[in-house]
């Protein structure tokens, strides 16, 4: 039987509706599929980049309309984060490994979140 393991016998697998999928791809479509992933991921994660940079660098006219007394600093963190950003890029275009594709999408989520939660405390024009 097709993806089953050499010592198990009929009755051990009693109770068991179906296998891992991992027992039913043998090595030349486990990596087919990894590449396929990290061709598809890393397009996507590097849309993501330059999407939340440009959003990034499109809310500093607000932050000087509603925060002037913290625009500049709210800039500098904004820009931290566009240059942030852009190096998150040359290690997604330069990435050889699935693995880094997917650690850069987490990094972009918590560059992106650190950067807000170091302004909000400063914000003053917001409601709940």
């Amino acid at each position: 039987m097709r993806g089953a393991r050499p010592n198990d016998d009929a009755t051990s697998s009693v109770g068991q509706d179906h296998a891992s999928p991992d027992e039913f791809l043998d090595d030349t479509e486990a990596t087919g599929y990894d590449a396929h992933c990290f061709a598809t991921e890393r397009v996507s994660i590097l849309t993501m980049v330059a999407v939340a940079a440009a959003l990034y660098t499109a809310w500093i006219p607000v932050d000087f309309l509603l925060e002037p007394r913290w625009a500049r600093t709210f800039l500098v963190v904004r820009v931290v984060y566009v240059f942030f950003s852009f190096a998150l890029g040359v290690v997604l275009r330069r990435a050889k490994s699935l693995r880094l594709v997917r650690a850069a999408f987490v990094m972009l989520g918590l560059g992106a979140g650190s950067g807000i939660a170091a302004m909000l405390p400063y914000v003053e024009h917001y409601t709940l």
